[in-house]
């Protein structure tokens, strides 16, 4: 397909996004992504458990659907893992581009 963002849930609440960079990189996805949106709760500060992820091309798009679910976070304590699916709506892409 022609699909680049991921959504990424089960992200324990405290992750920031730079945690999510250092997921990526450090499973191989270091230079291709292009965005990484973890929405936060103004208030409670914590994030939103999920994240959208562009890539820069549908393969790498693939790649990370085949290896980014089941994975934990090594900066929490949480015993979540992450689930990935392709982020499909209007509503996600216009998130992803700051549109929202």
């Amino acid at each position: 397909g022609e699909s680049t963002t991921v959504m990424l849930r089960n992200i324990p609440n405290r992750i920031r996004n730079e945690d999510v960079r250092a997921l990526l990189d450090d499973h191989g996805f270091g230079g291709a992504y292009t965005r990484v949106h973890l929405p936060f709760d103004g208030r409670s500060r914590c994030n939103l458990g999920y994240a959208f992820v562009e890539f820069v091309s549908p393969a790498w798009f693939d790649a990370a659907m085949a290896r980014l679910g089941g994975l934990r976070f090594p900066q929490s304590q949480s015993q979540k893992v992450t689930q990935v699916s392709v982020a499909r709506s209007k509503e996600e892409s216009d998130l992803l581009k700051g549109k929202a």
